[in-house]
């Protein structure tokens, strides 16, 4: 046990940090045993505190799993053959960069086929342009023989039988020529399905090299040379990509009980298995509304943003999350001990009204002096003091030593 006056008050200031030893360890360095001058019994076995500057950090905390941005799924819409793997995992990639191709042999085949098929339907196109040229001009040579017999009839110099053959004639043409361009209507839309299937055959071609629709990483491949791919509405992933992972999210399920703390916003820290005692932060982004009950359970996912700059956090990781729901930086605080103990009591606390406080200062004669104070915020080892009453570097009693 240490004898002699009070030791000088001890200052500290540190970071907010949700590690509880951390904070005790802030403490323990202003704590020491104290044996006033001139008092015995009980007061030589008390342990004391400094009353310091600090801050006072209080949230909740939850697990969750860390996750890219944007991750993509990708498949292929074709069937077919691997025929090449150009992109690896971790491979970084540009929006249109080729992943893999399928063979393409059969799709290379459809085009031709297609391209023909074009041709084909082109031709008969202009044949059917060509027909209705050759009625068109029929026609209108037996429409003028028809006008012309009418014209002779009037004045008696052919028979009314003459005309009306050439009114048949001409009716007729006219029929042939109302044909003829049906059939050029048909031929022109026979064109145009060939040259749509030309472009789908095309497509299909394009799409046999499978390509990333975004900038970003492969963090999953799925496929092997030589794989066979069946398209369908199921059809299997082929790879993964994330689009940056210097920018990731946390996803994480709050309790009930918390949930209604929790603010857009809001800092929050984390921390993974595989950097011990390294803290990563970042802010609420968003609070899903859907529950998720698990055995009688009650809890809400909440995303939060997750800087990673130097590429140290990867996807699927556990992150053990506290949001920070209150901060009060640089104020006077008095660890918790301090406010439990009531000498009058034997050491244990009483009773006093809400946002009050009893603390045991030690005075300069020796002694103990009941004090009176008023609470500000609090968290697991901290409670501000927000009464004139009290001064930086005074010391209080956390409780007997025994």
């Amino acid at each position: 046990m240490l004898e002699g006056s009070p030791r000088e008050s001890h200052e500290s200031s540190a970071a907010a940090k949700w590690v509880v030893g951390l904070a005790f360890v802030i403490f323990l360095s202003s704590v020491r045993w104290e044996v006033p001058s001139g008092i015995g019994g009980q007061e030589r076995t008390l342990r004391y505190a400094s009353v310091v500057q600090g801050d006072i950090v209080r949230g909740i905390t939850a697990a969750g799993t860390l996750e890219a941005v944007d991750t993509v799924e990708i498949s292929s819409q074709l069937s077919g053959q691997i025929a090449k793997v150009m992109a690896d995992h971790n491979s970084m990639v540009r929006e249109g960069d080729p992943l893999a191709a399928l063979d393409s042999a059969t799709y290379e085949a459809s085009v031709q086929e297609a391209k023909a098929a074009l041709k084909v339907a082109e031709a008969e196109l202009e044949d059917a342009r060509a027909a209705i040229e050759g009625v068109q001009v029929r026609y209108d040579e037996a429409l003028r023989d028809f006008e012309a017999k009418s014209s002779l009839s009037r004045g008696g110099a052919t028979s009314p039988r003459e005309v009306d053959r050439a009114r048949a004639a001409a009716q007729a043409l006219a029929a042939e020529l109302a044909s003829t361009k049906a059939r050029e209507q048909v031929r022109s839309a026979q064109t145009v399905a060939a040259r749509a299937a030309l472009t789908r055959a095309e497509i299909d071609l394009r799409r046999t090299v499978i390509r990333s629709p975004i900038n970003g990483i492969v963090i999953r491949r799925s496929v092997e040379l030589g794989q066979t791919v069946a398209s369908s509405f199921q059809a299997p992933t082929l790879f993964t990509l994330a689009r940056d992972l210097a920018d990731m999210r946390v996803n994480a399920s709050v309790n009930e009980a918390d949930i209604g703390s929790v603010q857009v916003g809001q800092r929050t820290t984390f921390a993974v298995d595989a950097y011990p005692g390294r803290s990563f932060g970042g802010r609420v982004l968003e609070i899903r509304k859907a529950p998720h009950p698990v055995q009688n359970v009650v809890t809400y996912t909440v995303i939060a943003s997750a800087l990673n700059p130097d590429g140290l956090l990867l996807p699927g990781m556990t992150a053990d999350l506290q949001i920070v729901i209150q901060e009060h930086h640089d104020v006077m605080v008095v660890p918790n001990a301090a406010l439990s103990f009531d000498r009058a009591s034997g050491g244990r606390g009483r009773s006093v009204e809400p946002g009050k406080g009893v603390l045991w200062v030690l005075t300069q004669s020796g002694g103990l002096a009941e004090t009176t104070v008023s609470l500000g915020a609090s968290s697991d080892s901290l409670t501000e003091i927000v009464s004139p009453d009290l001064r930086l570097g005074e010391q209080v009693a956390l409780g007997y030593r025994d």
